[in-house]
């Protein structure tokens, strides 16, 4: 039955009026019987032959409300209807709060942009290979990373543990000295108790 109701009842009208739809099972939502509600649900998915006629003249005629004279299956498929609009509506606003993080290699991210971006890796022998011999492919990566940030462009490196030296070495990349000092704020942090702290 909830099938056949679907089809009979489906908007005929364009994309654009669908946010209309919706306005009516707003109302809906907050009151079943509000008749501003069904009036505008019924533009948009309107009863077939006389019987649309004939509830709108003794709405008229006799002052009744809408909801009391509305077939109850049409009622009960807009109702399940406003109360899916509204889960949908509710899963697409948690969904709009939450950061979105997207993770990608120099090449991949040709053509995207973000607020902030974060560059790992900025450690010679990794970024670049050999910082000796700097290749013309990472010259264009580094400047694809630092135009991919629409407010901010954090580039991290770290320091490595030497054998050799029995300590650690600091490798920065040696792209981060060709920054001029008056673009860029270098912060240093340490990790005290398994969290990040100012060094």
């Amino acid at each position: 039955m909830a099938d056949k109701i679907g089809s009979d009842f489906d908007l005929d009208l364009a994309e654009k009026s669908a946010f209309q739809i919706e306005e009516g099972y707003e109302l809906l939502r907050t009151n079943t019987k509000n008749n501003l509600g069904w009036r505008i649900v019924l533009f948009h998915s309107p009863l077939e032959g006389e019987e649309m006629s004939r509830i709108i003249r003794e709405t008229y005629e006799n002052n009744t409300n809408l909801a009391e004279l509305l077939p109850a299956d049409y009622q009960k498929y807009h109702l399940e209807q406003a109360e899916k609009v509204a889960d949908e509506e509710k899963v697409g606003a948690e969904e709009k709060s939450k950061p979105k993080v997207k993770f990608t290699t120099f090449l991949g991210a040709k053509g995207l942009s973000a607020r902030h971006v974060f560059v790992i890796g900025m450690n010679d022998g990794e970024f670049p290979g050999n910082p000796k011999a700097l290749t013309d492919a990472e010259a264009c990566q580094f400047i694809v990373a630092l135009t991919r940030a629409k407010f901010s462009c954090s580039l991290i490196s770290h320091k490595f543990y030497s054998k050799d030296l029995h300590r650690l070495v600091n490798r920065a990349s040696v792209f981060l000295k060709m920054l001029p000092n008056g673009t860029k704020r270098t912060i240093v942090l340490k990790i005290k108790a398994g969290k990040l702290v100012r060094g």
